[in-house]
């Protein structure tokens, strides 16, 4: 990799870096994305069912996510789980995001110790991310410090 940054490695005593990848909505059949995409969520949620952590859903939340999947807290690993998979779904089931009006997320998310100018996300990764069709980004940065 010619990035320098794409292979900052977080101290996980410090900063956990995870990513995620999800499809929001209203009323759409998540076995639908999981059947034409072939690839396994690691978040699918109906609205108004309650996740293990208690929170109520919303919309229809269909998602991959690094957190418990990646055991590195190098950011480009995270990073490569997530997009490698996306770009999967993006390729087979962009006609059904298009009909059904799903919201699309990529979420970068750092929680710990994050202080002084915050996580980097290196310009390769940037410009990955953003050969997603209809991709929000979301950063979420969780202060424990």
């Amino acid at each position: 990799m010619d990035d320098l940054y794409s292979e900052i490695i977080y101290e996980k005593d410090e900063i956990e870096v995870f990513c995620g990848y999800f499809l929001t909505g209203n009323n759409f059949d998540l076995n639908t994305l999981t059947n034409l995409s072939g690839v396994e969520p690691t978040y699918s949620y109906k609205k108004g069912e309650q996740t293990k952590g208690g929170v109520r859903y919303q919309e229809d939340c269909w998602g991959v996510s690094s957190r418990g999947q990646i055991t590195s807290n190098k950011l480009s690993d995270h990073l490569e789980y997530v997009l490698s998979r996306a770009f999967i779904v993006q390729e087979k089931v962009m006609d059904y995001i298009e009909s059904e009006s799903i919201t699309v997320t990529f979420e970068v998310i750092f929680e710990g110790d994050v202080s002084g100018t915050g996580p980097i996300i290196p310009n390769f990764w940037l410009l990955k991310i953003a050969q997603l069709k209809h991709v929000d980004l979301c950063f979420e940065i969780y202060n424990y410090g």
